[in-house]
Parts: C-alpha cells; structure tokens; sequence
C-alpha cells in the first residue's frame, strides 16, 4: 500500500513533469545548482540594497525564496554539506561525516574524497588522488544517470576537490577542481582517461586572464560599505605579506591560494569555468535533462580569513552579485529563459569571531579543545592509571583506547562518565553525549537529533561534545563554523526558472529536502538514501 509521501511524489511527478497539452516536455533542459560556501542567509537581506537588478535581486524577487532553511546534521562543515544537498540525506546515512575524520579501524585521519587508487589529470600532483568513494550511496545526479540510462550528462565543478567531487556522484561525466600548486583546472582518473582538450586550452589562459591584476580594490567607494565594519580591524585576518588587513589587498605571488582562493577571482573563475562546460560539453541540446553542479568557495576563503563583518566579505557578495547576473544572462541566451531550473544554496553558515563578540558584550567562550583532552587524559589517568585512555578527538568526537580498556579490565562506562563529568565543568561545553546511549539524554532535543544525524555507525566515537553558543577554539582572528546553532545552519535556498513558483517559504525546510524536491520537478526516482522531503509550494499548477 502507499504511503502520503509515495502518493505525493507521484502526483508532482505527474502534474509538472510529464508533458503540457500541446505535448511539450516539461521537463528542464538543464538543472544547475549553485552551492555558495560559507553563505548567511543574512547576507541576502543585508547587502540587498546593494544588489544589482540582474543577479540576486532577480533570483530573490521573481524566484521561490525557502527562508527558513537549515542544515540538519552536526557539525556543519564543506564536505558533509555538499554530500547531504546531493544525496538528499543525513551523514548518518551518506557517511561524509566532515571534511576528514578519525578511521578508528586503521588508527588514522582520513580525507572525505582521498583515493589513493586514482591520479591526476592535468597536473603532476596529488590534487587528483581524489574521487567519491567514501561517499555510500547515490547522489541525485546519479539517479538523472540512471533514470536516463546514461544520456543525461552530470557534471560539476569547484575550486575545491571535496566541492566538486561530492556534488558529482558516482556515475558523472567529470568533475573539475582547481590545483592551486600549478594554477589549473585538474581532475582525478576515477572519471575520465584524459583531461579534455577544451579544459587544456583553458588552462593556457588562466595566467593572462585572471593574474594580470595584482591588486584587490573594493568594488565601491570605500566608505559606502555600512554593512560591514571597519576595514582596519583587529578580529581579522590577514594575508602573509600584508601589515594590516585593508583594501586594497596586493598579491605578490601567482602560486599562491590567496591570489585566486582569497579574493572574488576564485568565483569568477569557476563561473567561467561553467558557461565553458555548458559549451563544449553541449549541455541542454539532447532530448535529456542535465545537471550542472557548481560550488563557489571563495565565499568560504575570505568568510574564513576576515569574518563575516568585513568589508571584504561584503564586496565578494557585490561581486558576486555582479558575477550571477552575467551568468543568469548567459543561461538566457544559451539554454532559453523558460528552459532551465536554477537553485543556490550554501553548506553551512558561520559564527561570528569571538573578538567581535566580546567587543559587543555578546555570549562568547574561548577554549581550546585540545588543551582540555590533554587535561582530562591527566585526570583519568591519576584516577585509572597511567596508561592512555584517549585514543583519538575527532570530529567532535572522543575516541576510548580500547586496548586500555581491554588490558586494565577498566569499567568503559564508568570511563565514560568520569570524562563527561570532567568535560561539563568548561564554560564552553554545553552538553557531552553518550553515542551509544543518546535514548537517555536530557538536552535540547534539535541539539541532539542534529548530532545523531551527523553519526555514522561504523566512524562513531564513544563520546560527543556540543559546545554552548558563541564557542571557538579556532584562531582570533577569522572565523569559523561547526556548530548546531543558527548562524551555523540557517542558509539560503532559492529556486528559479522553468515552472517555478514565485513566492516566500517560511516553512522548516532542510538542505536533504534538495534531492527529493529536484526528483520531484524531473519525474525519477529520489536518491535511495534520501530522508528528506518534497518542497511542494514552489511548484507552479496548472488550472
């Protein structure tokens, strides 16, 4: 018997996907997704008046706006993020549990898209050592491969290897990423035999038509950007040649990340890099629906070095503005204004550095993580013995060294609670979880479904810590994310284009409800470990 779910994806599928009166399909040309790292949803509002008409000003007033998006699963990194928007499920289930993790099987850290069986197309490197692999089930661009019986074509793109990689899936055409050690666009052999001769000639080209500018200047005149704070500020970052952290920004080097990765280059070059696939690749010509999957990790970059109150953050987002508005424009003119569906979203959102907050006498605590595992490892072992009782902190998980529980026939629960005890008296641990007895805590209950959403069995720890709000043990200046709370998972999620309906979402909506929803708008199947939900409201009905 079918359940409401089965029935309303049936009838989505039925109502907007299959064909109007005249016989026409109604399915897209062509989905292309944009995720922007590291993007408030915030930011849409408070740089909206500096937008332009024809970039996010277009997409937020003529597009279906879900503000009230989250992510659903802690903690909040790149690699996890991209996984669930693609897969349309949890870690719990997808297992991309954060950018790396600690392999308690093998006693190491490993990298959520390293593959040491394949290698590099494009460079020398190890840049290409990468594919999805570690990723454990498929991904929506797998199931347009499958549904298609191959002749939709999927193919996505980012600066950064675990970006494009995990946007992929595993059955895509290719998936490009930037080498920064030789200023290329590279790939991994887990795709394709050898890089395309289209991606050489443009590789030749990156020196002469991004690096000739060594200069970073605000995109207005300084002194208009009242969004943001002082450009001379002492919680921000700044760039290894540079006294202070003021515009505008001079790069000495080529072979640097902060010439492209840290300044809104790295956009422009990705965006670039997409109209070129769509081009040479012939996307949205066949009679099959194809999927471009670009990530923008500039955003992230600069999010990470200056934090969100800067002056540079703020002129990327103008930038960008600008940058969207050509590409919107080129997907116009290329696919056809009526032909594509278009969707932005971002992987996480982002604190506030703890300067900032102290300075505006708002809740901050600045612990150093690692110092507090080496204290409490010196009190279990004053307690229990010398031996080492922490195998491993990761993610934010405590690892128990079961060769010591083993050899001192040690209680582990007792272990366990003795380092919870400890652990709760810091002024930045809000709660530690028993992993494997999360039926009996007491915490908030969002907390604590976003941390066993983040759990995948076999990379589990014995133990998790949830900080309290306003908490970091990154560096003072910069910033960073991680956490289950809003300015961490509230992003944006903006649907435009071929049969989409315009309006404001103010329901809950979660990044998983990505996938569903794309499976919805093309008639195929959902992706097989999606527990997200389908976005009804955007749908235009006929009468």
């Amino acid at each position: 018997m079918l359940n409401w779910r089965s029935l309303l994806f049936i009838a989505l599928a039925t109502s907007i996907s299959i064909a109007d009166a005249a016989g026409q399909s109604l399915k897209p040309k062509i989905v292309v997704g944009i995720v922007v790292e590291q993007m408030k949803f915030e930011y849409l509002s408070r740089f909206y008046g500096k937008f332009g008409e024809n970039g996010f000003k277009r997409l937020i007033n003529n597009g279906y706006n879900c503000n009230f998006t989250h992510i659903n699963s802690i903690p909040t990194s790149t690699s996890s993020g991209y996984a669930s928007i693609y897969t349309g499920a949890t870690p719990s289930i997808h297992g991309i549990v954060n950018n790396d993790w600690y392999d308690k099987r093998k006693s190491i850290q490993v990298y959520s898209v390293e593959d040491p069986q394949s290698t590099t197309l494009g460079s020398s490197s190890f840049a290409g050592h990468m594919s999805p692999i570690k990723l454990r089930v498929p991904t929506i661009g797998d199931e347009l491969r499958l549904y298609s019986n191959f002749q939709s074509k999927v193919f996505a793109i980012g600066l950064k290897d675990r970006g494009a990689i995990l946007s992929s899936g595993h059955s895509a055409n290719a998936a490009y990423f930037f080498d920064s050690t030789v200023n290329k666009w590279v790939s991994s052999t887990y795709y394709l035999r050898d890089l395309p001769d289209w991606v050489k000639k443009l590789n030749d080209s990156i020196d002469e038509k991004y690096l000739v500018d060594t200069l970073w200047k605000t995109l207005l005149p300084i002194e208009e950007y009242t969004e943001s704070g002082a450009d001379d500020s002492f919680y921000e970052g700044r760039m290894p040649n540079e006294a202070k952290p003021i515009f505008p920004h001079v790069y000495t080097s080529k072979k640097t990340m902060f010439r492209i990765s840290t300044s809104p280059t790295g956009n422009l070059m990705t965006l670039d890099l997409a109209k070129e696939v769509i081009v040479n690749e012939k996307l949205g010509s066949s009679n099959y629906t194809d999927m471009l999957n670009i990530s923008l990790s500039s955003t992230d970059y600069i999010g990470h070095m200056y934090g969100p109150r800067s002056v540079e953050i703020e002129d990327c987002y103008l930038r960008l503005d600008q940058q969207l508005a050509s590409f919107l424009a080129f997907l116009d003119n290329k696919i056809g204004k009526n032909n594509y569906i278009f969707y932005l979203t971002s992987t996480h959102g982002v604190a506030d550095n703890v300067q900032y907050l102290s300075s505006n006498k708002l809740p901050y605590v600045y612990e150093s993580t690692s110092q507090l595992i080496k204290e409490v490892e010196k009190e279990l072992k004053g307690e229990f013995g010398d031996f080492n009782w922490i195998k491993a902190y990761s993610n934010p998980m405590i690892f128990l060294n079961d060769s010591t529980l083993a050899y001192t026939k040690a209680d582990k629960q007792r272990v366990k609670n003795r380092v919870i005890s400890l652990l709760s008296a810091y002024n930045g641990i809000y709660k530690v979880i028993d992993l494997a007895n999360t039926d009996k805590e007491v915490m908030d209950k969002n907390l604590l479904t976003l941390a066993v959403n983040g759990c995948f069995p076999n990379l589990m720890g014995d133990l998790m810590i949830i900080s309290n709000v306003g908490w970091s043990d990154g560096p003072r200046t910069g910033t960073t994310h991680g956490s289950g709370y809003a300015y961490d998972t509230h992003v944006p999620l903006i649907w435009y284009g071929q049969n989409i309906q315009r309006g404001v979402d103010m329901s809950s909506i979660s990044i998983t409800d990505i996938a569903p929803t794309l499976s919805a708008i093309l008639g195929i199947q959902e992706p097989s470990g999606s527990n997200g939900k389908v976005i009804s409201g955007l749908f235009k009905r006929k009468e």
